[in-house]
């Protein structure tokens, strides 16, 4: 494409009312009538009555292929991405970010609140996506709003700068001694560990209520500090996992809204430290090097760690930080299971079992 035409700039829609229920949504692009009102590649799915109604939409199949042939055959592509992310993810993508239905918002809430709620929605944003160019239209039909000056020729867009735009990934890479100012109760908090992995059922216990905005506020307002689920307000997340009893490969763990994935990393890549230094080449040499020189490297566990950025509103850091610590495998558990070989024995209730031949790698 980029032979035929220039890519200037990338433009989102941001819907001022509606921004929070979006985030808290577990809605799909195929959901019809979902919140956001984007629709899939797929369109809306439909759900057929299978119960033996009688009706025009139930699907009888006779004879001649198996049950797992005929389900084969009528499986239908549906795009099932959930709306929270692919929203968040434009977000991120882009260089300008347009609040919509501000003109609505600041009748319906009055000017003071209304200011104040399109200040917070800037802010958060700007933490999604520090480097994007924030506009708010405040006339009714974007009235105020400069397209010729704001979302035209602009030259804004950079594919390599874009792809390194996402908020998370900036508080990823941030000093961990970086303070960070708060406003309109929107901020970040990261979470590292490399000396302890994650017991997995303990972390499978303490992964949720993401997205709970309305429960959040109204927990800090009742009490001033939420002493509840660690995850509530938490909009967005994103990081790697060091599981026990997946001891070889690190695991790609993100929140968008209420959705949580926690999956093996596409390209399977191990840790470094899970290969034989003697198998090691020049580019193994390199990347363990810079480990070292950027402290990522410890003598008992090489480069395995787990490292999460979680961005929200009126988030318990403390909590959040005891919960994840507290699901961290003990001394205690290591010695009972025999060592660190025993991890390998744990409960897998994120992989249905096949962590296990993640463990090591073959020999």
């Amino acid at each position: 494409l980029s032979h035929y035409a220039t890519l200037d700039t990338l433009v989102t829609i941001v819907d001022g009312i509606n921004i929070y229920d979006v985030l808290g949504s577990i809605e799909t692009l195929s959901d019809a009538n979902n919140v956001s009102g984007m629709v899939g590649n797929t369109g809306a799915s439909t759900v057929s009555d299978a119960s033996g109604g009688g009706g025009d939409d139930d699907v009888c199949i006779l004879g001649g292929a198996s049950d797992d042939e005929a389900e084969e055959e009528n499986e239908v592509e549906v795009d099932d991405r959930p709306v929270s992310q692919l929203w968040l993810e434009q977000i991120e993508f882009a260089n300008v970010v347009v609040v919509s239905k501000a003109s609505i918002l600041l009748k319906n809430e009055g000017k003071e609140n209304g200011e104040k709620k399109l200040a917070e929605i800037e802010k958060l944003i700007k933490r999604l996506n520090p480097k994007a160019h924030v506009v708010v239209p405040r006339e009714d039909k974007y009235g105020d709003l400069d397209v010729s000056k704001t979302l035209i020729n602009t030259g804004l867009f950079d594919m390599e700068e874009a792809s390194a735009s996402a908020g998370w990934l900036q508080e990823l890479e941030k000093e961990e001694h970086t303070a960070e100012t708060e406003e309109y109760s929107i901020s970040s908090t990261v979470f590292r560990a490399s000396d302890r992995p994650f017991h997995p059922d303990r972390l499978s216990s303490i992964l949720g209520g993401f997205g709970n905005y309305e429960a959040a506020l109204k927990s800090t307002q009742a009490t001033g500090e939420r002493k509840d689920d660690p995850f509530q307000g938490v909009f967005r997340s994103k990081g790697q996992l060091w599981l026990a009893n997946c001891n070889a490969f690190p695991i790609d763990f993100h929140s968008a809204g209420a959705h949580i994935d926690v999956s093996m990393n596409d390209d399977e890549m191990p840790f470094l430290a899970a290969i034989k230094r003697s198998e090691w080449e020049t580019e193994e040499m390199d990347i363990y090097k810079s480990l070292v020189k950027d402290g990522k490297w410890t003598d008992d566990h090489g480069d395995r760690r787990s490292e999460l950025v979680f961005i929200g509103v009126h988030l318990n850091k403390t909590l959040i930080h005891e919960k994840l610590t507290s699901a961290l495998v003990t001394n205690e558990e290591t010695a009972q299971l025999g060592g660190k070989s025993g991890w390998k024995k744990l409960n897998d209730p994120f992989f249905d079992g096949a962590a296990k031949d993640h463990f090591e790698l073959p020999e």
